[in-house]
């Protein structure tokens, strides 16, 4: 059920031109969904956060163009773009 609900979020992202997802979430499920490591791929999470969490950053390119289009610095919304969100 988890992974049609996330699915269709990520059908109507790229249908509004989306280029990328990330996630800070469960390192063994998102993989599934075809989320891998963000900072394998150069992407920085917007802050530091324990190592254990290194493997639960995922990204996800949308459009297979937008892979080399970014200059890898993630800038997350407001609500989100604080260090408690990040494993202070």
């Amino acid at each position: 059920m988890g992974g049609k609900l996330i699915e269709t979020g990520l059908k109507i992202l790229k249908s509004e031109r989306v280029d990328w997802v990330f996630v800070l979430g469960h390192e063994s499920y998102y993989p599934k969904l075809r989320f891998s490591p963000a900072q394998k791929q150069g992407f920085d999470p917007p802050y530091p956060f324990p190592e254990e969490f290194t493997n639960a950053w995922k990204a996800l390119a949308l459009t297979p163009t937008s892979i080399n289009k970014f200059n890898r610095m993630v800038i997350p919304c407001d609500t989100f773009y604080h260090p408690r969100c990040w494993g202070e």
